[in-house]
């Protein structure tokens, strides 16, 4: 593992998470066109970073941390202006970020150990990939008036299977934590 900072996959993040301030700008003036090329953008560019850094050797602790913060930040963020713009409930807010708080906890109480985050699992992977791309579809089917609703049921079932594995990713993690402290508490009461 580097510890390199100026690596391509940790400047492709680093770039994500600054265009949220102009996804921002364009959410909030309604341009919808903007917003939808923003989100593909920044969906392709969160393939690329970690393509680019598995081909190139280029993996390094900043690139892990800075690789779900701007995944997250780029979720609450659309669906924070979703919630507002009432186009999605209120709910799938609090729930997401419940879950986001209880990992983020986890997170801290991981760290405690010295071992480094607790590594991001393939269910975590999947749910913010799903969340990601099927956020924007619930965001075009609001702007594009269609009388068949095709693209609105696409948009919700994803949210819908998305914030299932969301969860379920966030159960795994609590699982490996539990799994890690009986470890740790196993090593302590021998000695």
């Amino acid at each position: 593992m580097q510890y390199k900072i100026w690596t391509v996959p940790n400047i492709i993040s680093f770039l994500r998470i600054c265009s949220i301030f102009p996804l921002c700008y364009f959410i909030i003036n309604h341009q919808d066109l903007y917003v939808l090329l923003l989100v593909i953008i920044s969906g392709l560019s969160d393939w690329l970073d970690g393509a680019v850094a598995r081909k190139y050797n280029q993996i390094s602790k900043l690139g892990q941390a800075l690789d779900p913060v701007a995944d997250r930040l780029y979720i609450l963020c659309l669906i924070i202006f979703l919630c507002l713009q009432n186009k999605l409930p209120l709910w799938i807010f609090l729930v997401l970020l419940i879950r986001e708080l209880f990992v983020a906890f986890l997170q801290v109480y991981f760290a405690k150990f010295n071992v480094g985050p607790v590594r991001v699992s393939v269910l975590g992977k999947v749910s913010t990939a799903l969340l990601l791309y099927s956020l924007p579809i619930v965001y075009l089917s609001n702007i594009i008036d269609t009388n068949d609703n095709f693209i609105w049921s696409l948009g919700w079932a994803a949210v819908i299977w998305a914030l299932i594995l969301h969860l379920l990713a966030g159960g795994h993690y609590f699982y490996i934590v539990y799994k890690y402290y009986l470890q740790i508490s196993k090593k302590n009461s021998v000695k």
